[in-house]
């Protein structure tokens, strides 16, 4: 019973891994940051577009130019899902937006940025609980403190 039972386990994880690796290795999936355009609503954030955000941000506080300010996660600020729906291949992008997540001057910050006007609509100290993602600064400061 527990020989069936583990190659019933053992062919499900073989065929989710097939499956992945089939999906993942196929060319038609891949996306160049660096080198493409958006092609669709929900098109990730290019780095040419991430760049961009970056440097509106700067303009927007000094903070993010001299890193006293931090950006803790960046992604594309989703369009409504009807412009999406009603959108077809060749048709015009809607506006593209960043929503960004930053910690400046101790406050965590949700900006929403708007990528064809070139500046931030939206700026408001988080409104819910909690803290930022942590960046790789942060693991490593924390993992320098000694026990007391």
């Amino acid at each position: 019973m527990a020989d069936l039972l583990f190659h019933r386990i053992a062919l499900l994880l073989l065929s989710f891994l097939f499956v992945f690796a089939t999906v993942g290795s196929s060319s038609k999936t891949r996306f160049k940051y660096s080198l493409e355009k958006p092609h669709h609503p929900l098109d990730p954030l290019t780095s040419h577009e991430i760049k961009r955000v970056r440097t509106i941000l700067s303009g927007h506080d000094p903070g993010f130019g001299s890193g006293s300010s931090i950006i803790n996660a960046m992604a594309l600020d989703e369009p409504e899902k009807q412009r999406v729906v009603r959108w077809k291949k060749g048709d015009r992008l809607p506006p593209r937006r960043a929503e960004v997540l930053a910690m400046s001057n101790g406050e965590s910050h949700v900006l929403t940025v708007d990528l064809s006007s070139g500046r931030v609509v939206s700026d408001l100290v988080n409104p819910t609980f909690g803290y930022p993602i942590l960046t790789m600064n942060d693991i490593v400061a924390a993992s320098q403190v000694r026990p007391v």
